[in-house]
């Protein structure tokens, strides 16, 4: 009876140690990562901006394929995006990185940053876009100043 006890045990501590150290999937740890992180709803902004610039590019296009463009988008965009980033990320960011990640995000000042995300990105790419200007003119009227 203790054989048999012992034998189960030993089979169910395999079978349990077989499971636990079966590699974690970087992929879904990562779109995980974006998740939390606030970074699929700044990348889900993308979709309407860029249909929104075609859209007087191709007055023709009836609204229904625009709205079901981005319906589609929507649904598959940001999953072909992350199949695109994993390989990026591997080559900085281990799993277990990226599980660090996660529980910074999970935490109270790693949320407010993962929701502020979007806000922040879109008044960070105006503020870009500002500065290259001003680095432009700079650049323009060192032009002029030395008189090339």
């Amino acid at each position: 009876m203790k054989k048999i006890l012992v034998c189960m045990i030993l089979v169910l501590g395999v079978t349990l140690g077989i499971k636990c150290s079966e590699p974690k999937d970087y992929k879904a740890t990562l779109k995980e990562m974006l998740v939390v992180s606030g970074s699929d709803k700044t990348f889900e902004m993308v979709v309407p901006q860029m249909i929104e610039m075609m859209k007087p590019q191709l007055p023709q296009v009836p609204g229904e394929f625009w709205e079901e463009m981005e319906k589609e988008m929507k649904n598959t965009a940001f999953n072909d995006l992350v199949d695109m980033l994993v390989p990026i990320y591997q080559e900085y960011l281990t799993q277990e990185d990226l599980e660090e990640v996660i529980k910074f995000y999970q935490s109270p000042a790693g949320k407010k940053l993962g929701s502020s995300a979007p806000h922040i990105s879109m008044a960070t790419m105006q503020a870009g876009q500002q500065w290259g200007m001003k680095l432009g003119q700079k650049i323009q009227a060192k032009l002029q100043e030395k008189g090339y």
